[in-house]
């Protein structure tokens, strides 16, 4: 199934981006009553899916982020707002208000979903293209208290609630495009938007400012302490956790978008990141990055998702880092790939006890599937979405024990959901 553009709308905020929180099961949802949209106004684009919680069915709420997309920006607008929305009526119901979570001309980069103020329930990380990390709790009649805004030095963008240091207490895990400041920030961004239109010509896509990691420790309370600071040049972008080296500690994966490299940050025990490794991609422009046990030896292995360029003058391509222990890993292996592949998830889609993984396209009308023909030899096959398809989840969407894929299509503003047959196929 398919929710189109006008069904959508009912997310929807004046001349801007949202979050919101969907339930996607029952009906295809329709506009509810209390929501007004400006006229003329280009509707809002899905951007970023993560579960938040289950409903009382068993089926994922879905927490969403929206952008306008650049003629959105251009008129300037509400940027982040929070809003629940139960899709199982008709017409559905706005739970909890819109929540402003942003400032004007900004839209979510990244979400993170997890307990940190140990209550049981979830609660929300969120980058924007602001310099500022913003935190959400639920509160007890199940929406969200204000957001706790945590400065940083320039735009934000990946995020992830891990505990580092092992304490019981999620830590807020982020990194920053820029990391510098004054004149030479101002330096960056004048080149970066003089050489734009040259820059398919260039010998890196775009100038390589330098980014940073960064690590704030829980404090259990929902409350998170200073920054601890880790060069991750350059630009750092997604960051995702895993043990690569199996001594029980979370290391972390951060991608550099503008380049075909990612880096591996080491956790000493401590939650201190001092040793980082840099690992050389098959394709260019590396976006994000997902650890599993691929090929069964008992050693995490890494997958990269690197989308190219909007034309033939990046290499797009899917990578994959076989793991042979102590986070030492193996030159990357290159496996057919959609241009503009953009995010990766990893599940067992044909319930064989292997490993799989789906890729997505903003650049497509296609998702890739590809599956664990065992030892991490993988097939892939290609399932139909709605135009530019970017954030999605793997989920159980209607009970049946298997899983399902929910893709957010940012280039038309709709949604489509594709149910699994359990052999790694998947139905409309």
């Amino acid at each position: 199934m398919r929710l189109t553009p006008g069904h959508q709308v009912a997310v929807t905020a004046a001349w801007g981006m949202l979050v919101g929180i969907l339930l996607f099961g029952g009906r295809t949802p329709v506009e509810p009553q209390d929501t007004a949209v400006a006229p003329g106004t280009s509707s809002t684009l899905p951007y970023r899916l993560s579960v938040i919680d289950a409903g009382e069915d068993g089926r994922p709420v879905h927490l969403v982020g929206f952008d306008t997309g650049w003629a959105g920006m251009e008129r300037g607008g509400i940027a982040n707002a929070l809003r629940v929305i139960d899709f199982r009526g008709s017409p559905p119901s706005v739970v909890v208000p819109a929540i402003l979570i942003g400032g004007e001309r900004s839209h979510p980069h990244m979400i993170a979903v997890r307990d940190v103020n140990g209550d049981g329930h979830a609660d929300v990380a969120v980058t924007t293209s602001r310099p500022a990390v913003s935190v959400l709790l639920r509160d007890p009649r199940g929406g969200f208290k204000p957001a706790q805004r945590y400065e940083t030095t320039d735009t934000s963008r990946g995020v992830a609630l891990v505990d580092v240091n092992r304490d019981g207490h999620p830590d807020l895990v982020y990194t920053t495009e820029y990391e510098v400041t004054g004149w030479d920030r101002l330096v960056y961004r004048a080149a970066r938007v003089i050489l734009r239109p040259w820059a398919a010509q260039m010998p890196f896509r775009y100038l390589h400012p330098p980014g940073a990691l960064k690590i704030r420790l829980g404090d259990g309370t929902g409350a998170f302490g200073a920054e601890r600071v880790y060069d991750a040049s350059p630009k750092a972008y997604t960051v995702v956790a895993g043990d690569l080296d199996a001594d029980g500690d979370p290391d972390l994966v951060v991608t550099h978008e503008s380049t075909n490299r990612i880096s591996v940050f080491f956790n000493d025990g401590q939650g201190r990141f001092g040793d980082r490794r840099v690992l050389t991609t098959t394709g260019d422009r590396a976006n994000h990055a997902a650890v599993a046990d691929f090929n069964a030896d008992g050693h995490p292995d890494i997958v990269v998702a690197n989308w190219g360029w909007y034309d033939a003058s990046g290499t797009p391509s899917v990578t994959l880092f076989f793991g042979e222990g102590g986070g030492r890993f193996q030159e990357g292996e290159a496996l057919p790939a959609i241009p503009g592949s953009c995010w990766v998830k990893t599940a067992d889609l044909d319930r064989d006890g292997d490993q799989d993984f789906v890729v997505t396209s903003w650049l497509s009308t296609y998702a890739g599937v590809y599956l664990n023909q065992g030892g991490g030899r993988f097939e892939r096959r290609l399932v139909e979405t709605g135009p530019g398809n970017y954030g999605f989840s793997i989920r159980d969407l209607n009970g049946d024990g298997l899983p399902d894929l929910i893709t957010g299509n940012w280039r038309d503003g709709s949604f489509s959901k594709l149910y699994g047959n359990g052999d790694g196929t998947f139905r409309l």
